[in-house]
């Protein structure tokens, strides 16, 4: 059975999905789930992207419901390194999914879905060297998440990726993840795009030349309609990438069934 590793209930603060309805919904799709609820400590607004870590490990919901595993979707910033190594320590958690999402320098916030008046290749460098910085500095995620992010958001990039001007950086970062075992995520928000299937069959390719093996599939789904949006794509890009598709269960890494 598909598993979707990447799914935010109400415990994140951009989502309004109940477990319940997340499991219902799996159910009818014929797929499994893991919660993976934000948890990023944003020093503009404190605590917004946090939730409480004890109440959603405790959920009855969450417990009782056989298709759906406890995650976390972790703030990969050096700064929170030790207060995110203890949360991922923490009995309970089947998976930690780490992202980036900003970054803290010298006393400021950068936000990576602006682009701060930076032009793309100059932009993508700093994401990717924060990428390099965020796996080289923890050894606690089972899967890098989204690493298209930005295209998500900065409109005047119109969706493009200068993927050979920041290349080694990429290379640089899937080494390093390769070497500590971290999984890539395959996510699947964008792959109704030609644009971006073209984009993941690079990435997926980058990373198994640099001795990656396996890939998560996450929707980062926040409403019920994207819950499983498009794994099909997510199935044949693995597949030609020959990498392996996985979910995470306590922590070991589970090979995904079609």
């Amino acid at each position: 059975m598909l598993v979707d590793s990447h799914l935010h209930s109400y415990y994140s603060t951009d989502s309004q999905l109940s477990p319940r309805q997340i499991s219902d919904m799996l159910r009818s799709l014929g797929l499994r789930g893991i919660l993976t609820d934000h948890y990023d400590f944003d020093h503009t607004q404190g605590d917004y992207f946090t939730f409480d870590i004890h109440e959603f490990l405790e959920d009855s919901l969450i417990q009782r419901a056989k298709n759906l595993y406890s995650g976390i979707e972790l703030g990969l910033r050096p700064e929170l390194r030790d207060n995110n190594e203890k949360l991922a320590g923490l009995k309970g958690f089947d998976f930690i999914l780490g992202c980036l999402h900003y970054e803290y320098r010298e006393g400021e916030i950068f936000d990576f879905t602006q682009s701060h008046g930076m032009s793309l290749v100059p932009f993508y460098h700093r994401y990717w060297q924060s990428m390099v910085n965020a796996v080289e500095n923890n050894g606690f995620i089972h899967a890098l998440g989204h690493v298209d992010y930005p295209t998500r958001y900065i409109q005047e990039f119109a969706g493009e990726i200068p993927l050979g001007a920041v290349a080694d950086l990429i290379y640089e970062c899937f080494r390093i993840m390769a070497r500590k075992e971290i999984s890539l995520e395959l996510n699947t928000r964008r792959l109704g795009e030609k644009q971006a299937r073209l984009q993941w069959q690079w990435f997926l390719r980058a990373y198994k030349e640099c001795g990656g093996e396996s890939v998560t599939f996450g929707s980062d789904a926040h409403t019920l309609q994207r819950i499983g949006r498009h794994f099909d794509i997510a199935l044949e890009l693995s597949e030609e990438a020959d990498l392996i598709p996985v979910y995470y269960k306590g922590g070991i890494a589970l090979e995904m069934e079609k």
